[in-house]
């Protein structure tokens, strides 16, 4: 593969009195000695010493102190001119395509497979009470039925955006593929596997595979991501290219979450980084996993791992800076993505040109009177049909909460509701009939439960708590079934930010307006990601995120997460 020529000739010259590191011999290097390299980035550890004083732990160390690997990263930086098109760092091999394709096969192929298997159980059922339940005889095979059904799901999914299985959000991969199977399995279960038949039949196997898309088709790709996200083959190789913070936490956020289809192999920077001094003065370099060198250094890592996907998480540069590092990226990779603010909604927005910049259109949804009617009729069909089912439990558990604990069988606190209202939030009592008294002396007995309380409103091991059954109730949340009722009269809904107390208004500072924009949840975005595993800070982002991001969809996807909460009973305690 051909080089560029301003880094053939080129050596590091150590400073006076530091270690050395390898140089870069003259004249042409090869390929192969161009990948053994040091990366940018990477410094001769023996060679530093702490400047006197150096307390600050976001200093970096001035290049009068180390040893640095050359990198031609640094011709971005200090305004050299822009890579000429024609040299290898906007090349790209035919194999690195192939493989890339191959990556994108093997990531979305299984996904796939899962949907038709859950179409081809979809039609079964449908059949089958078709011919239970009424006089039809079966006139189209199951494999017909459920060949037609996967090939229009395709038709219809793929437009929509089906196929791009990497970073999909989970939201809008639901929505995408309840429209499609919804649509597809009507049209082929209406128009040909029951043609013919009389209408109370064509309606009920309608009715049938409705209610199969809405509860049972969302398991394939739900299940799917969660199974294959455990084998290191599955998702397609990303890079994160930046500096600073942002970058290692969109490294650690994709390494987390690896059901996204992404795996992040490491970052890239744009400018080279030296070390870092603690507080202690102690060096702390850059984990080699972590950092993989300057960004020129992508040609050579592409050879190698195909990337399909690149993050640019640049930080303090001008807009020009980061569109000119996004051009330079997507010389080499297919698709680029630019976190453009964190303030602003990601769901439901789309790009668009206005006189000649690009622009985000956002819709607000709790804006619109007939979305807000719909979760409110949403919220009150839903308790009415779950306070009838759940009856009989909630009867057996006042029972035992009478027998173990003898006293009041509820236990409701004041709460703060949508518009500031104040409620009775109700619970079933799951701590002994002092609670709030004993908690004003725990608290002022021991300072670590205190900080705790403080922090979290929450305390970890609770001695207040009813031995066994109190416990029980509140890992699997059951103590919270009464809240049904408040959600019934309109006080709560299913699904919303967790409500609050008074004491907990000064913790949301300038996001309490948007906390009383709808009404507290019985589930919600903080419930189903990591509840008391989270901080309280977390907590704020997340109430923040689904006011701004709401939608049927977001609310549906919370439930469906809720039921997988309570099954695994994570962050619960």
């Amino acid at each position: 593969m051909p080089h560029r020529s301003s880094a053939a000739g080129r050596s590091t010259t150590p400073s006076p009195g530091a270690g050395s590191v390898g140089c870069e011999p003259s004249g042409a290097a090869t390929a192969a000695q161009r990948r053994r390299r040091l990366p940018a980035g990477i410094v001769s550890l023996e060679a530093l010493q702490p400047p006197t004083g150096c307390t600050d732990s976001n200093l970096r160390l001035d290049a009068a102190h180390a040893v640095v690997a050359e990198s031609d990263a640094a011709s971005f930086s200090t305004g050299h001119d822009e890579p000429d098109p024609t040299d290898d760092l906007t090349r790209v091999g035919r194999f690195t395509v192939m493989r890339r394709f191959f990556h994108a096969a093997v990531t979305a192929t299984p996904l796939w497979i899962a949907d038709a298997t859950m179409l081809l159980a979809m039609q079964w059922i449908v059949i089958t009470i078709a011919q239970q339940w009424t006089t039809w005889d079966a006139t189209v095979s199951l494999s017909t039925a459920t060949i037609a059904t996967v090939m229009l799901y395709a038709a219809i999914g793929i437009p929509l955006g089906l196929l791009n299985v990497p970073g999909q959000n989970p939201v809008t991969e639901l929505r995408m593929g309840i429209q499609s199977a919804g649509l597809a399995g009507l049209i082929v279960t209406y128009g040909y596997v029951f043609t013919g038949q009389p209408m109370a039949t064509r309606v009920l196997a309608c009715a049938a595979w409705v209610a199969l898309t809405v509860g049972l088709f969302p398991l394939a790709r739900i299940l799917g991501r969660g199974i294959l996200s455990r084998f290191s083959w599955w998702g397609v190789p990303a890079l994160i290219i930046g500096d600073g913070r942002r970058a290692m936490l969109l490294h650690q956020y994709l390494q987390r979450s690896a059901s996204r289809g992404i795996r992040s192999l490491g970052i890239l920077q744009t400018q080279p980084t030296f070390a870092v001094f603690g507080q202690d003065g102690s060096i702390r370099p850059r984990r080699p996993a972590d950092v993989l060198g300057g960004i020129s250094e992508l040609p050579y890592l592409n050879e190698t791992h195909a990337f399909r996907l690149a993050v640019v998480a640049t930080e303090n540069v001008s807009r020009r800076q980061a569109a000119a590092v996004a051009d330079q990226v997507q010389a080499q990779v297919p698709e680029v993505i630019l976190p453009v603010c964190e303030q602003l909604p990601s769901l439901w927005c789309e790009t668009g040109d206005v006189g000649g910049f690009m622009s985000v259109r956002m819709r607000h949804r709790l804006r619109r009177p007939l979305p807000v009617l719909v979760k409110r009729i949403t919220d009150v069909a839903g308790a009415a049909v779950l306070l009838v089912v759940l009856a009989p439990l909630a009867a057996m558990i006042a029972m035992f909460i009478r027998v173990v604990s003898p006293g009041p069988v509820f236990y409701s606190h004041e709460r703060i509701g949508k518009g500031g209202v104040r409620f009775q939030a109700w619970k079933f009592r799951t701590m002994v009939v002092d609670a709030d008294q004993r908690l004003k002396h725990l608290l002022d007995c021991d300072p670590d439960l205190k900080r705790q309380w403080q922090a979290d409103q929450k305390l970890r091991h609770d001695p207040r708590v009813i031995p066994v059954l109190g416990n029980f109730l509140r890992k699997s949340s059951l103590d919270e079934l009464p809240q049904l009722w408040n959600v019934f009269w309109g006080q709560m809904s299913l699904v919303g930010p967790r409500p609050i107390v008074e004491s907990e208004i000064e913790k949301y500072r300038g996001e309490f307006n948007r906390y009383l924009a709808v009404r507290p949840g019985m589930t919600g975005l903080w419930q189903v990601s990591g509840r008391n595993d989270t901080t309280y800070d977390e907590r704020v982002a997340l109430d923040r995120f689904y006011v701004r991001n709401w939608s049927y969809w977001l609310d549906y996807y919370l439930l469906l997460r809720t039921i997988r909460t309570l099954l695994l009973r994570e962050g619960a305690y």
